[in-house]
């Protein structure tokens, strides 16, 4: 059952790659996708839990604790989904780009 849903998840990702790869995009749309590419890594989802934390320096206290509560549950949140991926990404590996997509421009 397992190594079903994961072929099919492994084709999808596959028929995207293709659809997305065919040609060079603009270099608007490069950066474009970069950008987004760069908005789900560690530095900028720790950024995104650390701002509002310093940000609540300098509000009221009733709401600044909110502001640090909110705060501390993303942080927690962020830490327990980056443990997953990594178990995932160890648990499930593959070559990344997959050599079958070794044609293709990344």
């Amino acid at each position: 059952m397992t190594s079903q849903i994961i072929a099919r998840l492994d084709a999808s990702d596959r028929a995207i790659f293709a659809r997305w790869t065919v040609a060079p995009p603009p270099p608007l749309v490069a950066r474009l996708w970069t950008l987004v590419t760069h908005l789900g890594g560690s530095t900028a989802t720790i950024l995104a839990v650390l701002l509002p934390a310093f940000v609540s320096l300098f509000l009221t206290p009733d709401f600044a604790i909110r502001v640090r509560q909110a705060s501390l549950a993303g942080a927690l949140t962020l830490l327990i989904s980056h443990l997953l991926v990594q178990v995932l990404k160890r648990t499930a590996g593959r070559p990344r780009p997959s050599p079958a997509d070794a044609r293709c421009r990344l």
